[in-house]
């Protein structure tokens, strides 16, 4: 796919004259904290004024432009006294104020009009690009915010101008580099520019703060149907309203967005730790605006509609798909997905992609042309089981282990729909294209790249960086430790962090509770109702949730001397440990995945062979070796946790790179894909979203197949009456459709 990039060079030059000498530093502090390009220089007159005030300048300095220019004859005068050199020049008077890379942004408007020889942004004083009812009107925000609020409301048209705004202007093209008539005013160079077929329009994409220069009236001299058309049928007309009332109160924006490249992350709609770290990535990354495109589905079907939001919130779509032809596990190619990809790259301005889950997409994503990072959380869909783990960690996977996997193995729990055939089709196609030149491939651990090689040696040389996952800022300030935390050292206290599930050792765990509780305090934290079975017992304290901004709270009010990481199979990471280190809880963890290379054995931790003696064993010994633990709980507390911000940094370090800016990046750059209209934010917060032109009909059986699809996964329900629910919920959903 053909995408235009960004002209390569172009040239900002400030106006400035005896009447906007006195606004010339805040123009130029604005314009050098605001553009983007660095090619900045002064055209002015030759004034004793002028000349005094611009002697010593650090900037290039032209005074070339006559002294006695009037309003009407200024940018005729501008283009007879400035000299092109073919590249497209930004003039601004001094007096105006800019927003962010307005230079990148008004040359891209240029660039989307080949045809004009002149563009204008949106203005204050100006009649037909006011971004106000009146030109005298004063605004109540700044730039950026006025920026901000028309980029969420506009279009995004161009319209043609029937006169030149005073404040700035883009010149472009061959026309002001070639001999022409010399223009003796504005409108001689108005009809010479018409003579030439060459138009003058207006960005409604950007807006330029001139309320210190002076207001320019409608033309007199424009016939009464005209001026009545462009003020009301311009494409800025709908939105003036709006805008004015919100400059009038004083009403910011709510959210101020910078002009980034977006990036779209891709993922499933489970939570747990992948959720997880998308929310952390897309909040802390400062290199990239961020949509998120999830599948949704249930156990039939994984990818039975594609949602895109507008950040990890999975809230009020921006757009929903619903597939005729579900995803029912993960398939390698599919033209009604990758349709909807290609949608929303062109519609979206997408130029990188982050794919944490292939689950309920299809590899389609992985070939789109742009730069993405696939992020290695775990081992789908080379191994449908997600662990690579049957019986103990798999080393390889021949098609016969793979067979004898899908009929044994418990942690192969999800994928039951597709053949064997299936599944070796899309890990070929799927190593394949992870050697693709725009593919970066992210491990959060050793051992997960070590793995990966090991069972897909096609993946050959094939780079698998390593960037461990960070904890949000927040998070790490809550979990400091504290002095005091460990006051009283008897009873040993023991603390087991997250949910309680056969994978993270719940077995293991109810064989030795009993043994554990005679010897210390048991606390469990935040064990969903897993932990519904060890409520009740002496010596163990259940907490079953609470609130992420909660854990450090949590963990300061226990106080715990150890915590016990006891999983089955390997972890990829595990924020876990993550958030116990920060906290500088010691660790008795199982040998297994990540766990042994972020455990220095009696240094930040310990390890042990994930069987129930071992375990009981160890915490024995550590128990009465409170030494050992206050040496490793030291060492905890004078190490700085990784935080998410860094990790945002070496993934961006990490990306395959790209030498040119996308024009498309520069189209409403800063829409934030909020609704600005009123309720919007109310909308939001509503646990469901209904589509106002859906019949009842179509609701009710969406509700009751989406109630259906909760009841066979609740872990709230007993196994056993799960389809006993979900089966009539899905019966009464098929007789609507009759």
């Amino acid at each position: 796919m053909d995408r235009p990039s960004l002209a390569g060079s172009w040239r900002v030059v400030v106006l400035v004259t005896d009447d906007t000498l006195e606004h010339l530093p805040a123009t130029l502090a604005s314009v050098r904290d605001q553009s983007l390009g660095s090619a900045i220089s002064l055209l002015a007159n030759s004034s004793g004024a002028v000349m005094a005030a611009l002697a010593a300048h650090e900037l290039p300095v032209d005074h070339g432009l006559p002294g006695e220019t009037s309003a009407a004859a200024l940018w005729s005068a501008v283009a007879g006294s400035y000299t092109f050199a073919g590249e497209p020049v930004a003039f601004i008077r001094a007096g105006c104020i800019v927003p962010q890379h307005w230079d990148a942004r008004l040359v891209a408007a240029g660039q989307r009009n080949p045809g004009a020889a002149i563009v204008a942004p949106l203005s204050v004083r100006d009649s037909f690009t006011s971004l106000f009812n009146r030109v005298d009107h004063t605004p109540g925000l700044n730039v950026d915010e006025l920026d901000q609020w028309l980029n969420d409301y506009s279009d995004g048209q161009s319209y043609p101008l029937p006169g030149l705004p005073s404040g700035c202007l883009l010149l472009q093209g061959s026309y002001w580099s070639e001999q022409r008539t010399y223009c003796h005013d504005d409108r001689q160079l108005l009809a010479d520019l018409a003579g030439n077929c060459l138009e003058v329009v207006a960005d409604t994409q950007l807006y330029v703060d001139d309320a210190a220069l002076a207001a320019v009236p409608v033309p007199t001299e424009l016939p009464r149907a005209t001026r009545d058309a462009y003020l009301a049928r311009a494409p800025i007309a709908a939105i003036r309203h709006a805008i004015t009332q919100l400059s009038a109160r004083g009403e910011a924006p709510p959210v101020l967005r910078d002009c980034k490249p977006v990036q779209l992350h891709v993922g499933h709609s489970w939570g747990g730790g992948l959720g997880r770290w998308m929310r952390d990535f897309v909040t802390n990354d400062a290199h990239h605006n961020h949509l998120v495109l999830r599948s949704i589905g249930d156990l039939t079907g994984f990818g039975q509609t594609i949602i895109l939001y507008r950040g990890p919130d999975m809230d009020v779509p921006l757009r929903t798909w619903t597939l005729t032809n579900p995803v029912l596990s993960v398939r390698a190619h599919c033209p009604e997905y990758s349709a909807l990809v290609a949608t929303i790259v062109e519609e979206y301005g997408v130029e990188s992609l982050v794919v944490s889950s292939v689950i309920g997409h299809t590899l389609d994503i992985l070939d789109t042309g742009l730069p993405t990072t696939v992020v290695l959380h775990d081992f789908f869909p080379f191994c449908p089981a997600l662990y690579a783990t049957f019986d103990s960690p798999c080393t390889s996977c021949s098609p016969g282990r793979l067979a004898s996997c899908g009929r044994e193995n418990p942690q192969h729990a999800f994928f039951k729909f597709e053949d064997d055939a299936h599944w070796l089709n899309v890990r070929r196609i799927f190593l394949q294209r992870l050697s693709g030149a725009h593919i970066a491939l992210v491990a959060p651990s050793v051992s997960v790249a070590e793995r990966y090689r090991t069972l897909a040696p096609a993946l050959g040389a094939t780079p698998i960086a390593v960037v461990h996952h960070g904890l949000d800022g927040e998070l790490i300030a809550q979990l400091a430790p504290r002095a005091g935390d460990l006051e009283g050292e008897d009873p040993l206290r023991l603390v087991v962090l997250g949910r309680l599930t056969p994978e993270k050792g719940s077995e293991m765990l109810e064989a030795i509770i009993s043994e554990l509780a005679g010897m210390a305090e048991v606390h469990l934290l935040g064990t969903g109702d897993g932990g519904a079975r060890f409520e009740g017992r002496d010596g163990v304290f259940v907490t079953r949730g609470y609130a992420p901004e909660e854990l450090g709270a949590v963990l300061h009010a226990v106080k715990p001397h150890l915590a016990l990481l006891l999983s089955i199979v390997p972890e990829t990471f595990s924020y876990t440990l993550s958030e116990l280190h920060a906290a500088a809880v010691p660790v008795l963890a199982t040998q297994v995945g990540a766990f042994v290379e972020r455990i220095d054995e009696g240094r930040t931790g310990w390890l042990v062979q994930p069987e129930s003696a071992a375990v009981l064993q160890r915490v024995r010994e550590l128990g009465g070796d409170r030494a050992a633990l206050g040496v490793v709980r030291q060492t905890l507390s004078g190490m700085s946790p990784t935080d998410a911000r860094s990790m945002c940094d070496q993934y961006a370090a990490l990306a395959p790179a790209t030498h040119e800016v996308p024009l498309r990046r520069y189209r409403l750059p800063r829409r934030s894909h909020a609704s600005p209209y009123h309720g919007a934010a109310t909308a939001q917060d509503e646990a469901l979203v209904v589509g106002r032109q859906v019949s009842y009909r179509r609701v009710l059986e969406a509700f009751l197949r989406y109630s259906a699809g909760k009841a066979e996964v609740s872990e709230k329900l007993p196994q056993w009456l799960r389809p006993a629910c979900a089966g009539p919920l899905r019966f009464l959903a098929d007789r609507l459709l009759r």
